[in-house]
């Protein structure tokens, strides 16, 4: 079970391409739903402004003023509200007289009848109303305006309505546009979070997360375990590790400080950064006392990037070179007494 989970988890590449795809769709959904509703609401206002406008030019219509003030001849007004309806492209257009009934509608049959909804604001108050509501012919957005005569008294009103399924299909169109947007730059980004990721993971020498984990703890107890003094510095001169034993003869309490401070050995540092080359065995006086310090380059890429001074006392050394030296002297020794 545990190999199972280990062979399903993801790997670092995989991680930032889920998490910035995730991100990606929960933006573009995001922005896409704020877009949609503010063209719903474009559509709905357009569709209210085009149905006053279309009422408008209808209550002024002199084919419909002149036949409706005289009912002389409700045909008529019927003809020329189905031409304004269809030079308009509005769903219905609907005249009624001052009690609310119909003299015109798109379906003949309910001609004669009272309107559905109030015309009260219109006809008793003059007013000019746009809203939303369910009709005979179902939900849409309407208009309604007052029809006067020439001395200015209301003899009807003129209803305009758009319906709402059709004001969705504009929308559905404009919902089909951004789509389209939406999975181009879906795949966009989709590619440019799998070209990062690469780059990442170049960066990191193909590495896991948990891989750089183990090199760091590796490395912290690689340094632990040297005896000799040792201390890595970016080019920045930053401190970027130091071992038990620097942090002793350097008195560090952590291992990333400003910069080194110790005049001979800024200068061996700035000589490897100049020229990339390392520095062996050079006798430096440090911290009250005198080491032979090596001074090896940080490279990637030929770019040197900082160096790392390893440090050993004087006398270590020498105590080394004594007690090799006797090693050697009771060595000939012995193979002159066998001779």
């Amino acid at each position: 079970m545990g190999e199972l989970r280990r062979r399903l988890r993801l790997g670092l590449l995989g991680q930032i391409v889920l998490l910035v795809t995730i991100l990606l769709v929960i933006s573009l959904l995001f922005v896409s739903a704020l877009f949609i509703r503010k063209v719903d609401e474009i559509v709905e206002e357009d569709a209210g402004n085009t149905a006053m406008a279309v009422a408008k030019l209808a209550a002024k219509d002199d084919t419909i003023l002149q036949h409706l003030e005289d009912r002389d001849n409700d045909d008529a007004i019927q003809q020329e509200s189905l031409k304004i309806q269809q030079n308009s492209g509005a769903d219905y257009v609907v005249i009624a007289d001052t009690n609310g009934i119909r003299i015109s509608h798109p379906e003949p049959e309910r001609i004669g009848k009272p309107t559905k909804t109030s015309n009260d604001q219109v006809l008793e108050e003059g007013k000019e109303v746009i809203y939303e509501g369910y009709g005979i012919s179902g939900y849409a957005v309407k208009a309604k305006t007052p029809i006067r005569n020439e001395s200015g008294d209301i003899i009807g009103v003129a209803s305009v309505g758009f319906l709402k399924h059709n004001l969705n299909d504009q929308i559905l169109s404009y919902l089909q546009e951004v789509l389209i947007w939406f999975l181009l730059i879906f795949a966009i980004g989709l590619l440019g979070a799998y070209l990062v990721a690469k780059r990442v993971k170049k960066l990191i020498y193909g590495l896991e997360p948990e891989e750089i984990s183990f090199l760091f703890k590796e490395k912290e107890t690689t340094l632990a375990s040297i005896k000799d003094a040792t201390i890595a510095i970016d080019r920045k001169g930053h401190i970027t590790s130091i071992n038990r034993r620097a942090q002793e003869i350097f008195k560090r309490k952590s291992v990333l400080e400003d910069a080194i401070d110790q005049t001979n050995l800024q200068s061996l540092y700035q000589a490897v950064l100049a020229d990339g080359g390392g520095r062996y065995n050079k006798y430096t006086f440090v911290a009250g006392d005198i080491y032979i310090v090596d001074a090896s380059p940080i490279k990637e890429a030929e770019e040197t990037w900082g160096v790392v001074f390893t440090l050993r006392p004087e006398s270590e050394v020498i105590d080394v070179s004594e007690t090799i030296a006797k090693m050697k002297q009771q060595a000939d020794q012995m193979r002159a007494s066998n001779h």
